[in-house]
C-alpha cells in the first residue's frame, strides 16, 4: 500500500475560540496561563477549526459521580451506571442509595466533553465531539447512614472497564487510583507498598489480557485506557515507622507543628 493511500490533507484554517466565558481570561497559545491554560498548551483552538471533519467517540469514565445536571454537562452522557455492593454481606445492595455528584467527576467530564460554544463556563476538548459513559463499583459500608466508598481492586476496576467496553467505549479515563499514601511511599521504596502495587498490576494485566483477546477474537473494537499518575501533589506525608508503609499523612497535630516552619515530604 503506498504512503499517500493513508495520508489525508486538511485545508489550513484560522483558530476558532469560543464565546464561554473562562473566568474572563484571553486566548493565547503562544503564551499558555490563565484558567485556559491547558487548553492553550495543546493548541485546542486550532484542532477546533476542524470540528466539521472529526466524528463521534464513546468515551468511559472511572471516577467520582459527575452532576449531569450541571449546565455544561447537560446532554453529555449516553449511559451512567454504578453498582452498590453491600460491604456485610457481599451481595449487590438492592436498596436506594443516595449517590451524591462529585466536584472531581465534574471536572474531568468537563475538561473532555463541557457543552462547547454555549456561552458560560468552559469548553472541553472533544467540543460535544464525545459520548460519555460513567461506571464504577462502590461498597455500601454503613446501612444506616449510605455512607460509601470507591472499590479500588484490580477486579472492581475491570468489571468497570469491562462494562464500559461491552458499551463499544474506545477510550477511558481513569483519574482514580490506589490511597494516595499507599502510592507515594511505593516512589520512596517502601517494599511492602511496591509488592501490593505489582501484585493488583499482575491480576489486572490478566484480566485485560483475556478481554482483548476475547474481543479480538469476536472481530470487535480496540480501545484505550487513560490513567492518573496520581492527585497528591499538594498532599504532605511524615515518616513514621510504624505506619504498613513507613509514611503517614498529615494529622492536625502536624498543621500546627507546620506553622513553625517543619514540614514533612511532598507527594
Amino acid at each position: 500500500t503506498s504512503n499517500t493511500e493513508h495520508n489525508t490533507s486538511f485545508e489550513s484554517r484560522e483558530s476558532v475560540y469560543p464565546k464561554d466565558t473562562w473566568n474572563g481570561d484571553t486566548w493565547n497559545t503562544s503564551i499558555p496561563r490563565g484558567a485556559n491554560w491547558g487548553m492553550e498548551a495543546i493548541d485546542a483552538p486550532g484542532a477546533w477549526a476542524y470540528l466539521d471533519e472529526l466524528t463521534t467517540v464513546n468515551i468511559g469514565l472511572i471516577d467520582g459521580l459527575p452532576n449531569i445536571s450541571h449546565p455544561d454537562l447537560e446532554n453529555m452522557f449516553s449511559n451512567v451506571s454504578y453498582t452498590v455492593i453491600d460491604k456485610d454481606t457481599g451481595f449487590i445492595n438492592s436498596k436506594t442509595v443516595d449517590i451524591q455528584p462529585y466536584d472531581h467527576g465534574c471536572h474531568v467530564s468537563g475538561i473532555i466533553n463541557a457543552n462547547w460554544n454555549n456561552g458560560e463556563g468552559v469548553d472541553g476538548v472533544m467540543a460535544n465531539k464525545a459520548k460519555l459513559h460513567y461506571s464504577c463499583h462502590l461498597y455500601l459500608i454503613d446501612n444506616k447512614t449510605g455512607k460509601l466508598y470507591f472499590g479500588a481492586s484490580a477486579y472492581e476496576y475491570f468489571l468497570s472497564i469491562k462494562e464500559l467496553v461491552d458499551q463499544d467505549v474506545r477510550v477511558i479515563n481513569i483519574s482514580m487510583g490506589y490511597e494516595d499514601l499507599l502510592s507515594f511511599a511505593a516512589s520512596n521504596k517502601n517494599e511492602k507498598a511496591i509488592n501490593l502495587i505489582t501484585e493488583s498490576a499482575n491480576i489486572l494485566d490478566g484480566y485485560l489480557s483475556r478481554l482483548i483477546s476475547t474481543r479480538e477474537a469476536e472481530g470487535k473494537s480496540d480501545f484505550v485506557i487513560c490513567v492518573a499518575a496520581g492527585n497528591a501533589n499538594n498532599d504532605y506525608f511524615y515518616k513514621d515507622d510504624k505506619s504498613d508503609w513507613g509514611y503517614r499523612k498529615m494529622t492536625l497535630f502536624d498543621k500546627f507543628i507546620s506553622i513553625f516552619g517543619w514540614r514533612g515530604e511532598q507527594g
